[in-house]
């Protein structure tokens, strides 16, 4: 296939034959090996825009975390992946983190966090990224308009330090 870019987003041209093959040729036509790769280059873009970034309508957005996903099982690296996405999703919030706590001004936030809880598909880890969920949004320290840099950003080091279990990852691979 070579008739990639020519296909507007949002009409399911992203759907047509093989989307995998095609979204890993988009992947090495811009110099690298995985997605997960490609990813790591823009740590803070959120899975819209590297959507965009491959070509809108190439590929839609839960391809490419479906495949981020695919890869960090592949790989073993859920936990890594499992930040990634949290790094992404957060950098769906305009403006940040909420000054102030309470259902209504968390509301961009939680939105964020409840799609990210989704993201990895996995029963097992399921209670694990509820209580990484929980608590950032019980977090008092986190400053207004606070957005993670990337997978190691302190915060979000600090919450899968204490919550993300040890086995996971290896768990993954079988």
């Amino acid at each position: 296939m070579t008739d990639y870019g020519k296909y507007p987003p949002g009409r399911g041209h992203a759907w047509r034959g093989e989307w995998q093959e095609r979204l890993l040729d988009l992947v090495r036509a811009r110099g690298f090996s995985t997605l997960t790769e490609l990813a790591a280059s823009v740590p803070t873009r959120t899975i819209v825009q590297l959507s965009s970034d491959l070509g809108g309508g190439d590929v839609a957005p839960i391809q490419v975390q479906w495949a981020l996903v695919e890869e960090a099982k592949q790989r073993n690296t859920v936990e890594h992946c499992a930040r990634d996405l949290l790094v992404r999703h957060l950098h769906e919030v305009a403006g940040g983190w909420p000054a102030e706590h309470g259902w209504e001004p968390q509301k961009a936030v939680r939105r964020a966090l409840v799609a990210w809880q989704g993201c990895l598909q996995d029963e097992r880890l399921g209670a694990v990224l509820g209580q990484i969920t929980q608590a950032l949004l019980s977090d008092k320290e986190i400053p207004a308009g606070w957005l993670p840099s990337g997978i190691d950003d302190s915060i979000i080091a600090r919450y899968f330090e204490r919550h993300w279990p040890a086995s996971a990852d290896r768990s993954e691979a079988t």
